[in-house]
């Protein structure tokens, strides 16, 4: 009976070890068929990211450890280029920086969301939407940082161009924003549309080639030229478009991608050339009917003053040299204002031939001795000792030299010298004209050659001029092949110079010192 109930007791132990080891395998099935599906789930998680985003890690000072194919494809780079390489390398100058934060904040255990600049294999900037997801080991700490990118460059470009779109198409002047590596126009605003009459969008399909000329050709040019590294950032030039007149102003930009746009504006400039040539032809009628005037009233004052209708009194004489001086002042200024409308109207006329530029300068040293003097001036005149021809206009030249001598005299010191020189420069003669004055103000040299501009008041009394005499200059040494420009110093004075080509006649020969006192 003992027995019995012993049998039964170890029956029934068995048979529940039997049960917990076939529950214990049942659950170790269990964890393992989900250790499986979690290992599957992670597996089609990293596959998935792989496939749709850009990864690379680093170790924890930025040294890449490995990256994907997303990764080489998006930057073409290769992966033996990148693997060892420390990822500051291909950053952006900017992102390069701001990297120092991204491993600042990874190294101690926080997740960085943000963009990078990254720079391609071929040098183009990409940006990356970007989180860096820094892995620690309790044993070991900071094991990597894992980088899950997003190429955005796209969408940021065409986010920037939407803008930009937006802004030209509120102005109220012609606007073309083009593509200049392909020639595509990629904006035009309502304003230039009209003018084209082009359906909106079109532009897209025609191109730069299908632009009126001559503005079509000059898009096109600036299209080639502007993609050279020394090319201008903003440009103006006058052109037409349609038979219309217009003023073009251009800046180059460039998109985050670096990709090189150009906004194109255009003004309609036909009012205002209307009202130029209003202005000029008033301004022509006007001087011409003051000179003929003038001219009589100087005459008349010479012949008094030169005792035609008799002896004159001491003062009497006096009055009648101040209305003479006055009268000669008023007289250039109406002669330049002539000049300058020629010269801006395009119709100022030049009789070239060959001339002596040695014997002009001694003839506008004779012209110009009598007014040096009255100031305490002389002049000094240092040429070579044969002549130096040019291909020229005598009475324009004359008129340069006339007018650099009479400034220089006008600035310079009393009791001063203003030294005058010409020699051979290489194909070139060179003209200086040098005084001793008080030299040209810094915030004066920008805008000298400019219409009414002046390098400032005279000491001691000294009248001013028009400020018109440099700008005639300029134009009629450029008229003439050449350039005019100057030297200065605060204290020491200034030194007008002009270049002109040279006759094959001209010989290189030494210097003479010829003084002309006046």
């Amino acid at each position: 009976m003992l027995w019995s109930i012993y049998a039964a007791h170890w029956a029934l132990i068995v048979g529940l070890l039997v049960l917990a080891f076939r529950r214990g395998g049942e659950a170790m099935r269990l964890r393992e068929h989900l250790l499986k599906s979690q290992q599957a789930e992670l597996a089609f998680r990293e596959k998935a990211i792989d496939e749709h985003a850009m990864v690379l890690s680093t170790d924890a000072e930025g040294r890449i450890l490995s990256v994907n194919k997303n990764f080489t494809t998006v930057l073409g780079f290769r992966e033996t280029g990148l693997i060892g390489s420390n990822l500051r390398h291909f950053l952006g100058a900017m992102d390069s920086i701001n990297y120092e934060v991204v491993i600042q904040r990874t190294n101690k255990g926080d997740v960085w969301s943000g963009d990078l600049e990254m720079l391609s294999a071929a040098g183009k900037p990409r940006i990356l939407r970007t989180t860096a997801v820094p892995m620690f080991s309790d044993g070991l700490g900071h094991l990597k940082t894992m980088y899950f990118c997003t190429d955005v460059t796209k969408q940021r470009s065409s986010e920037q161009e939407r803008q930009l779109t937006r802004c030209l198409q509120l102005l109220p002047e012609d606007v073309y924003l083009i593509d200049m590596e392909t020639g595509e126009i990629l904006f035009m605003n309502d304003s230039a549309l009209r003018r084209l009459r082009w359906p909106e969008g079109v532009y897209r399909t025609l191109g730069t080639v299908n632009l009126p000329e001559p503005f079509g050709r000059s898009i096109r040019e600036l299209c080639t030229e502007g993609l050279s590294s020394d090319a201008p950032e903003s440009l103006q030039f006058m052109t037409e478009c349609n038979g219309v007149p217009m003023e073009a102003n251009v800046q180059i930009i460039e998109t985050v991608d670096r990709q090189k746009r150009f906004v194109a504006v255009l003004r309609d400039i036909s009012q205002r050339m209307e009202a130029e040539t209003t202005r000029r032809n008033f301004m022509s009628m006007m001087t011409h009917e003051l000179r003929t005037p003038l001219t009589s009233i100087k005459g008349a004052v010479q012949l008094l003053t030169a005792g035609t209708a008799g002896p004159l009194e001491p003062g009497v004489m006096s009055l009648l040299r101040i209305a003479e001086n006055n009268g000669e002042r008023l007289l250039r200024l109406v002669n330049d204002i002539l000049d300058l409308n020629k010269l801006e109207a395009g119709k100022m006329e030049f009789n070239m031939g060959r001339v002596d530029l040695r014997a002009a300068i001694t003839e506008a040293i004779e012209a110009d001795g009598e007014y040096a003097a009255g100031l305490g001036v002389s002049f000094r005149c240092k040429t070579a000792e044969t002549p130096l021809w040019v291909n020229g206009d005598k009475g324009r030249l004359l008129q340069v030299l006339t007018n650099l001598m009479s400034n220089a005299a006008k600035f310079s010191e009393t009791g001063s010298r203003v030294d005058i020189s010409a020699a051979v420069l290489g194909d070139v003669i060179r003209v200086s004209i040098q005084d001793r004055g008080p030299g040209i103000p810094h915030e004066a040299r920008a805008g000298l050659f400019e219409p009414f501009k002046q390098a400032g008041a005279t000491d001691k009394g000294r009248i001013k001029g028009t400020g018109l005499g440099l700008t005639i200059v300029k134009a009629i040494v450029e008229h003439h092949g050449g350039r005019v420009d100057f030297d200065t110093e605060l204290g020491k004075g200034t030194t007008f110079y002009f270049d002109l080509p040279q006759f094959a006649e001209t010989s290189k020969t030494g210097q003479s010192v010829l003084d002309h006192a006046a």
